[in-house]
């Protein structure tokens, strides 16, 4: 009997030992389990949030071709009005010399490089009008250019004050007053003359 006992005291703290061994490593298992949950927990959230950040960054990229799309017929138009005040400029102050009882006054309302481009000036304002709209080809040091032009005024100050009415009623944006002969059939001058070379 004393021997029994004495085996079983001998073991006894070896069996701790294990004990002591396997519920280090449960603990540490336990905690390896509990590092992984928490970082599979932040790697969701990280996912989530940059998940939030390429959907907001998708809807602001929307947005801006949004408003690119809205700002480029804008921006084509205010081309075309440069365009077209570029070509007025070209124009000015190379008038022919003309004695003032041979000439008479005509508002510019636009000038271009073709006949058919300034024809639909032309075509596009003479139903607004009252007045008779034409097209004056005249060959400048930049070239042969083509004046669209309303006539006929016997003073600068008629035109002057025709062309605020039209700028008023917001039918042209901007004008010359032009010193051009004076035709002497007045039937004609409501028709536009073709491109001469």
């Amino acid at each position: 009997m004393y021997l029994v006992i004495y085996t079983q005291k001998t073991e006894s703290p070896y069996i701790i030992k294990i004990y002591l061994i396997v519920l280090f490593l449960a603990l540490l298992v336990l905690a390896s389990l509990v590092s992984l949950i928490i970082y599979s927990g932040l790697k969701a959230i990280t996912l989530q949030t940059e998940t939030h950040i390429l959907s907001l960054r998708k809807i602001e990229a929307e947005v801006e071709l949004a408003r690119v799309d809205t700002e480029i017929p804008g921006l084509k138009k205010r081309l075309s009005d440069l365009q077209q005040q570029r070509n007025m400029r070209a124009v000015l102050g190379e008038n022919l010399t003309l004695h003032p009882d041979s000439s008479t006054y005509a508002v510019q309302i636009s000038a271009h490089r073709s006949f058919q481009d300034a024809e639909r000036m032309v075509q596009s304002i003479r139903p607004r009008i009252s007045l008779s709209v034409a097209v004056q080809p005249v060959r400048l040091a930049t070239g042969l250019w083509f004046r669209a032009l309303v006539t006929p005024f016997d003073t600068r100050a008629e035109a002057q004050n025709y062309a605020e009415s039209l700028v008023k009623q917001k039918i042209i944006g901007e004008y010359y007053i032009q010193r051009i002969p004076r035709v002497s059939d007045s039937s004609d001058t409501g028709a536009a003359i073709g491109p001469q070379n």
